[in-house]
C-alpha cells in the first residue's frame, strides 16, 4: 500500500510539473530577458512599456501609489513638527525600521529630499541608539504616539537598507545640504563594525558565514531571513561605502546569491520565513512561505536588474516561480504555501484575520520577477500587477502598509524607475550610454594592414567634417576614462587639400592610440593632389574632436583627452602647424621638413606668410623631422632650431630629402620618431620618450639618424 501511494504521489508530481513546464500564448510572444546589468549599461527595463501600456498611464500609475502612500486618506507616512515624519505599521501600530527604510528607499529612488529627510531625522532621534552596546544600531519597533521603543533590539534588514538608501542620498544629494549622509552611513556600518558580543551584540553580517543575520544578537546571530538576502545592496556597499571591506562585501552578494541557490523549492522557488545558513528551513512556525518570503521574488529581480552576475540561474528561478504560480491561478494563487507547493496546514495570522488571500504584496513581488522571465506566462504577471489595486480585500482586510510598499516597489521595478544611484558624474555617463550613438561615417577603408601598433586603425570620412580625414583605431570600446585618444591635426605637404602621400604615415601613428585628423576629405584609391588649405582647418580639426568628445551620441564621447592636443605637419603643413601653434590648447608641435623661410614672401601661392617672430609664441615642446642636407627645407628647419631659446627643442635629421619617409611601409622612420614623441608628449609614455632623452639619446643609436636637443632642462614643459 505504501509503494502504491509513492507511486501516486510520484505521478501527481510528475503531471504538476507538465503542466506548470507548459507555456501559453500571447501576442507579445515569450519575454526576451536583457543580457546585462544597469551598472554596466546604464540601462533600465521598462516592462510595462514593452507590455504595451502608455508611458502617460504608467507614469500617473506610479504617481498614485505614491500618493495612496505618502499623502492619500490612507496613507502611512505622518509629518511630526517641522521637520520629522515616521511610517506606520497601521495593523500592528507601530513604526518599524522596515517601514521608515523602506519610505527612506521609496524616497531617494523619487526624488523626494525633504521626505527623506523628515524620516531620518525621526528615526535617528527615537530609532537609534546613541550609547551602549546597541550603539549606532537601531530598534526596530517604536511607539509612534509616545516615542517610546517596543523593543530595544535590531532587525538585520532595516540596517541594510537604512545604509543603502543613505549612501544613495549621498550620491543624489551630495552632503552638505543638512545631513551629511555618507557620515550617517558610515556611523552605522562603523558601529556594525566595532560590536564584539558585549551584551551578546554582534555585527549585522555573520562574519563566519558572510551572510545576513535575522537579528544581530542572541540565538537570532545563528540563522537568518530568506528575504533580507538583497545580493545587490551588497554591491552597492562595496562600490560607495569606502571602509576598506569592498572585497568582504563583494564575497557577501556572491554569498547570498549561493544561499538562494539551495534556500529555493527547485520545483516552485518558494522560500521559508526563516532558514539556516545552509538554506534549510529553520524548524518552527516559520519553515514554510510565508509574509517575510514574499519579498525574495523582488530582492531576486533587483540584483538581476542591477548586476546580472547570476543570470542563467535567475531566470530558471523566474521560470520555476511563475510556472509555479501560474498553475495555482494567476489571478487566485494564495500568500501561503508549503515549500512544495502544497497548502500549508498552519497559516499564519494577519492582525484580526485567520485565512490566505491573493495577496497584492505577493502580486507585486510575482510580477517583479517578470524582469527576469523567458517566457509568455510572465507577461500575464505583469498583466496582473497592472490590474490591481491598493484597496481592501472581499473578506475586509486591508493593509495599505506591507501591501502598499511591495505593490510601490514594484510599479518601480516594472517601470525603470528603481535604480542604481549613482554620484552625479557617473549618472551623466549613464545618460549617454542611453542615448543612441549617431553614425555620420560615410566611408572606411583599411590603409595596408592597419599598422603596427596595438590598436588596428582605419582611414574614416565623417559628414559631420567632410573636409578633413579622420584616422582612429577602429575599436573605439577599448578607449575611455582610462585609455583615452590624444588629438593630432596634420598639415599636408604643399598645404594640399588632401593627406594622400601621408596615408601610411597617419594611419601608422593612429594604430599607437591617436585620433589623427588631416586636413583635406578623405582621398581615393590613387589620388594625387587635392588644392589648397588654410591653416585654419588644423583648429577647425580641433574644435570638432572636442565637441565630439561632448556630445553624448558621437561614438568619441568621453573618448578623447582634449587637453592633450599636437598640430603637426609637412613642409607647407608644417608651416600650417607653426602659424596656430600658439593656440594654448597645443601640448606640442611636429614640424616635419619644414621651417620658416627667411623671405616669408618668397614662398609659393598659398603658403602661410609667418615670419621668425613666430617661434616666439612657441609655449609648448617641438620637435622637427628634417631630411638632411638634401632636404629643400633643412636651412629653414635647423634655423629654426637654433632661434628655439624658450622651449624644448629637438632636430632629428635622417639622410632621405624633402619627401621623407612617409610613402614607406608603415610610415618608414619618420613614423616611429614622430610616434615616440607624440606617445611621450601626450600619453605620459617615459619609455617612448627615452629616444629623446639621455646622453646620448635613443635615437642618435639608430642607423642614420643626426640629432641635436636644447632647453630640455625647462622640465616642466616635459612630462614627468
Amino acid at each position: 500500500m505504501k509503494h502504491l501511494m509513492s507511486l501516486i504521489i510520484y505521478a501527481a508530481c510528475c503531471l504538476s510539473a507538465a503542466v506548470m513546464a507548459d507555456d501559453v500564448d500571447d501576442p507579445r510572444g515569450k519575454m526576451a530577458p536583457w543580457e546585462k546589468g544597469a551598472w554596466e549599461t546604464g540601462q533600465y527595463r521598462n516592462v510595462f512599456l514593452e507590455a504595451g501600456y502608455k508611458q502617460e498611464d504608467i507614469d500617473a500609475k506610479l504617481a498614485k501609489a505614491y500618493y495612496d502612500l505618502f499623502e492619500g486618506p490612507n496613507r502611512v507616512y505622518f509629518e511630526v513638527g517641522e521637520d520629522m515624519a515616521y511610517v506606520s505599521d497601521l495593523k500592528n501600530k507601530d513604526a518599524r525600521t522596515e517601514g521608515l527604510s523602506y519610505g527612506m528607499m521609496a524616497a531617494v529612488q523619487l526624488d523626494k529630499k525633504e521626505v527623506f529627510d523628515r524620516l531620518w531625522r525621526w528615526t535617528v532621534k527615537y530609532m537609534q541608539h546613541q550609547d551602549g552596546p546597541r550603539e549606532g544600531y537601531f530598534a526596530w519597533s517604536v511607539n509612534p504616539e509616545t516615542g517610546r521603543k517596543n523593543s530595544q533590539g535590531s532587525a538585520s534588514d532595516g540596517e541594510l537598507f537604512f545604509v543603502t538608501a543613505l549612501l544613495f542620498a549621498s550620491n543624489r544629494w551630495g552632503n552638505d545640504t543638512g545631513i551629511d549622509y555618507y557620515a550617517q552611513a558610515r556611523r552605522i556600518l562603523d558601529a556594525m563594525w566595532s560590536k564584539d558580543g558585549t551584551a551578546g551584540v554582534r555585527n549585522i553580517i555573520n562574519t563566519e558565514h558572510k551572510m545576513i543575520t535575522f537579528v544581530p544578537e542572541g540565538r537570532g546571530y545563528n540563522w537568518t531571513d530568506p528575504s533580507y538576502h538583497v545580493p545587490a545592496f551588497f554591491e552597492i556597499w562595496a562600490e560607495y561605502a569606502k571602509d576598506g571591506r569592498e572585497g568582504f562585501y563583494r564575497e557577501c552578494a556572491d554569498v547570498a546569491r549561493a544561499f538562494l541557490h539551495k534556500a529555493c523549492h527547485p520545483v516552485t522557488g518558494l522560500t521559508p520565513d526563516y532558514a539556516e545558513y545552509d538554506g534549510s528551513p529553520l524548524p518552527g512556525r516559520m519553515s514554510e512561505f510565508g509574509f517575510d518570503s514574499w519579498r525574495v521574488p523582488m530582492n531576486i529581480a533587483m540584483d538581476y536588474s542591477w548586476f546580472a552576475k547570476d543570470k542563467d540561474w535567475q531566470r530558471d528561478y523566474g521560470k520555476r516561480l511563475h510556472n509555479f504560480l501560474y498553475s495555482q491561478g494567476v489571478n487566485s494563487f494564495v500568500d501561503q504555501y508549503s515549500l512544495d507547493g502544497s497548502p500549508r496546514e498552519r497559516i499564519m495570522l494577519a492582525p484580526g484575520y485567520r485565512s490566505v488571500r491573493h495577496s497584492l504584496g505577493f502580486v507585486s513581488t510575482a510580477a517583479a520577477a517578470s524582469i527576469m522571465g523567458t517566457q509568455a506566462k510572465s507577461w500575464k504577471f505583469v498583466d496582473g500587477i497592472w490590474n490591481a489595486k491598493l484597496e481592501p480585500y472581499e473578506d475586509g482586510y486591508f493593509d495599505p502598509y506591507y501591501d502598499g510598499f511591495l505593490y510601490l516597489f514594484s510599479l518601480m521595478h516594472l517601470s525603470g524607475n528603481y535604480r542604481i544611484i549613482k554620484p552625479a558624474e557617473a549618472v551623466l555617463n549613464d545618460a549617454a550610454a542611453e542615448l543612441q550613438v549617431k553614425s555620420t561615417e560615410t566611408a572606411t577603408r583599411t590603409v595596408e594592414d592597419g599598422g603596427t601598433g596595438p590598436y588596428k586603425a582605419i582611414m574614416v570620412s565623417d559628414s559631420t567634417l567632410a573636409s578633413h580625414t579622420v584616422f582612429r583605431p577602429e575599436d573605439l570600446s577599448v578607449f575611455g576614462e582610462n585609455n583615452k585618444l590624444p588629438i593630432i591635426a596634420w598639415g599636408n605637404g604643399a598645404c594640399a587639400n588632401s593627406p594622400w602621400e601621408h596615408v601610411n604615415f597617419l594611419s601608422e601613428v593612429a594604430s599607437h592610440g591617436f585620433l589623427v585628423i588631416a586636413i583635406g576629405p578623405m582621398p581615393q584609391e590613387g589620388q594625387r593632389g587635392g588644392g589648397r588649405s588654410v591653416s585654419s582647418q588644423l583648429i577647425d580639426a580641433i574644435d570638432w574632436a572636442i565637441a565630439q568628445n561632448s556630445d553624448p551620441t558621437s561614438p568619441y564621447y568621453n573618448k578623447i583627452d582634449t587637453t592633450k592636443i599636437s598640430v603637426s605637419g609637412m613642409s607647407c603643413g608644417g608651416l600650417q602647424a607653426l602659424e596656430v601653434a600658439p593656440d594654448p590648447r597645443i601640448t606640442t608641435a611636429i614640424i616635419c621638413n619644414s621651417g620658416i623661410l627667411p623671405n616669408p614672401a618668397g614662398g609659393m601661392p598659398g603658403m602661410p606668410v609667418v615670419t621668425k617672430n613666430q617661434l616666439e609664441k612657441l609655449h609648448s615642446p617641438v620637435l622637427y623631422l628634417l631630411g638632411g642636407p638634401s632636404d629643400i627645407a633643412y636651412n629653414n628647419g635647423m634655423d629654426d632650431f637654433q632661434r628655439i631659446n624658450h622651449v624644448p627643442v629637438f632636430a632629428a635629421n635622417l639622410d632621405v630629402g624633402h619627401g621623407g619617409t612617409y610613402r614607406q611601409p608603415h610610415g618608414g622612420e619618420f613614423a616611429v620618431v614622430a610616434t615616440a614623441w607624440y606617445r611621450w608628449l601626450l600619453k605620459g609614455d617615459e619609455q617612448a620618450g627615452k629616444m629623446f632623452t639621455g646622453q646620448p639619446c635613443g635615437l642618435s643609436q639608430r642607423p642614420g639618424w643626426v640629432v641635436e636637443k636644447k632647453n630640455f632642462d625647462r622640465s616642466r614643459f616635459l612630462p614627468d
